[in-house]
């Protein structure tokens, strides 16, 4: 018994450091935004815009994990210890043949929208990060963010609607916490950051500083939230997202006083699976609702 015991503990370990490092966690959290995106306009689940959004992700976070290695050695050395190039370049061509014949499924614009997003995103590590994170204050924070969250205008390519009040109050909602997900992130980044000269927020601020202000970005994101409810934008169901600043307030006030390591277990885990939680939530919400 207790030699299957350590068996299962072994594959556990496995699964649980290529969920984490080879980066499927943050791409789960990206799709789980499509979800929510096509649940709050009641539109019908389709699995390839899902598929897309979770390729896409993959294809950048691959590229970028493999080509930074070496500045990654200081920040995420559990990361850079998982990666091995030979396994990542297969990889990073599996998922690209993947994408490929997802996008192939859907329309002109989809295909427009997928091939900016992923593009945009290899441009940061290829030139971006070099030229402009060094000169602009902010510039990753904005432009990670503004990458992350335009994967909601998937909806309405590939269903062919119109971008209506629910998906602009949903991207003015993500856009802030994706904002606070990427800057809380660079916290455990800030040595390196600083050794090549990138302006984020926590190099500049601090750790204390951005903290404050994350806190502050994360707390005016109820605004849009109670608003579009309030005028019917987005379902009541969507109040039940609320329970993710609290989801925020945690991870922040802990971040604040923990070490290196415990810092990026937050980062790695708990801040790449909030819109898992999202997700869940509103699940939550809605069977509750129809429940009373």
């Amino acid at each position: 018994m207790n030699k299957v015991y350590k068996q299962l503990k072994k594959y556990f370990l496995i699964g649980a450091k290529e969920l984490i490092y080879g980066g499927h966690l943050s791409a789960i959290e990206d799709a789980s935004l499509i979800v929510i995106a096509i649940s709050l306009t009641s539109l019908p689940l389709n699995i390839i815009p899902i598929a897309i959004i979770y390729l896409a992700a993959q294809v950048v976070y691959t590229y970028n994990h493999f080509s930074e290695i070496a500045a990654d050695s200081t920040s995420n050395p559990e990361r850079t210890k998982y990666i091995k190039k030979d396994r990542t370049k297969k990889i990073l061509a599996i998922y690209i043949v993947l994408l490929l014949f997802f996008v192939a499924l859907t329309n002109i614009a989809t295909i427009l929208l997928v091939l900016i997003i992923t593009l945009a995103g290899i441009s940061y590590t290829v030139f971006l990060k070099e030229v402009l994170t060094k000169r602009i204050i902010g510039f990753k924070n904005v432009y990670t963010t503004s990458l992350l969250t335009s994967s909601i205008f998937i909806v309405p390519t590939f269903y062919g609607v119109q971008f209506n009040s629910t998906l602009v109050y949903l991207f003015c909602i993500a856009f802030m916490r994706m904002f606070v997900n990427t800057s809380f992130c660079d916290i455990k980044d800030i040595v390196s950051d600083k050794q090549f000269g990138l302006k984020t927020l926590p190099v500049v601020f601090g750790k204390k500083r951005t903290i404050y202000i994350l806190n502050l970005i994360s707390f005016i994101s109820l605004i849009p939230l109670i608003f579009g409810v309030y005028n019917d934008s987005l379902p009541t169901e969507a109040l039940f997202l609320g329970a993710a600043y609290f989801y925020r307030l945690y991870y922040l006030i802990k971040g604040s006083s923990v070490g290196e390591i415990e810092l990026r277990r937050l980062a790695y885990i708990m801040v790449d699976s909030e819109y898992i939680f999202w997700l869940i939530v509103l699940v939550i919400g809605r069977g509750t609702l129809q429940i009373l």
